[in-house]
Parts: structure tokens; sequence; C-alpha cells
């Protein structure tokens, strides 16, 4: 990977926050489960998010109580000032590559039930179509917030200006196959907020169920 092996964090909000486009406006990239408060009072270990998940959460499955937790242990403490954050905006069809710009902040100001929060200073808005098929796949992960490995040079080359060579099968189909794959896979899997948490959607602010800004 170039840019001195930093990492590339994609990152995906709900498709009312989208709407908002509060990541942009706000330049931050937040997530949710608001119940648990400030995650720097949690030890860091992933087994004591876990338990933190599972005690502000009882009504989640047991498989999806480690995904949220390494969700939230991720935010808060892999995720390095310098990294890159990549936000693919589902209203307006564009992929947004910034820098994160702050350690974890734990916040009400923007959003009270989205208080997980990294700032991030937005460096680049690009079309879809400027992206090859896989590596829009990668970006419709069905997870809240994951690593960019397998093209994550193609997002960096985007970043520098660097024209990608089209390839055969890219047409005007990607975006919203890509669109669809990441609906769908989202209602199955129900990571992190998206509105769905175990099959269950997740209720209006206010409540202890999560609400994420991703997922």
């Amino acid at each position: 990977m170039a840019s001195d092996e930093k990492t590339l964090w994609g990152i995906h909000a709900r498709a009312a926050v989208d709407g908002q486009d509060l990541f942009r406006r706000e330049g931050i990239v937040a997530i949710g489960w608001p119940v648990i408060g400030d995650l720097t009072a949690v030890p860091k270990s992933r087994a004591a998010f876990r338990e933190t998940v599972q005690s502000a959460y009882p009504h989640y499955k047991p498989g999806a109580v480690p995904v949220h937790a390494g969700t939230l242990y991720k935010f808060c403490h892999e995720i390095q000032v310098g990294d890159y954050a990549i936000y693919p905006s589902k209203h307006d069809r564009m992929v947004n590559i910034g820098i994160i710009d702050s350690q974890y902040e734990y916040t009400s100001s923007f959003d009270r039930e989205f208080p997980h929060v990294r700032r991030v200073r937005w460096i680049k808005t690009l079309p879809r179509t400027g992206f090859s098929q896989g590596a829009l796949y990668e970006i419709g992960s069905a997870v809240t917030l994951f690593q960019v490995r397998n093209f994550a040079d193609e997002f960096l080359a985007a970043l520098e200006g660097k024209a990608r060579e089209p390839e055969v099968e890219d047409d005007e189909t990607v975006g919203p196959v890509v669109e669809d794959i990441e609906e769908t896979t989202r209602d199955f899997i129900g990571v992190g907020g998206v509105g769905r948490t175990g099959g269950t959607r997740s209720s209006a602010a206010g409540s202890n169920r999560p609400s994420a800004l991703t997922q």
C-alpha cells in the first residue's frame, strides 16, 4: 500500500443521515450505540467491549455482540490520526475520501444518537463511475466500519489525481448494482445500527436500541 502504509477505513452512513450530508457538512465520521457512553471509559480490550455491548443491549443475539463490539473497538482504538476515510455517499452516488484528523471523541454536539466521532478533513469527492467494479464492491461492504485492503491502491491513486485505466466490464450498471448489494446485505446482516439489529428494526431516538450513522 502506498502513502506510508496508512490504513484506509471504509465507513457507511445510515440513509437518513446520508441524505442530510452530515459527514461532509460537519467534517466527521460517526457511529451510534449511544447507550454505551464514552468508549474511553471501557477497558481497552475486546473482551471488555463485548461485555459492555452485551450489558447495554441485552436484546442482541450472541453472534451479533462481537460484531458490534469489534466495530466500536476499532473506531475508538484502531483508527489512527492520519489514516484515510472512505465514505460512499448514497444520496449523490459519490465516493468521498479524507484524512482522519482527530482521536476518538464522545460528543452529542452533532447528533445525540451518534456520539462516537472522529474528525475528518475531506479532500476529494469523486463519482463512483471513476472506480472499478471491484473497488465499488469492496466499499459496498455490509458492515459499518471496515478496512479497505484489496483496492486500497486504486483509491489512493484517485486521491492523487491519477486516472484509472478503464476495464472491459465497466458499464453504467455498476453503480446501481453496488447500491442493491449494499441495501440487501445490510438488511440481511443488520450490523451496527443500520436500522436493524438481530433482525429487529431499531427504534427512534431516545430508545436504548442502537442507531448508527453507519450501516
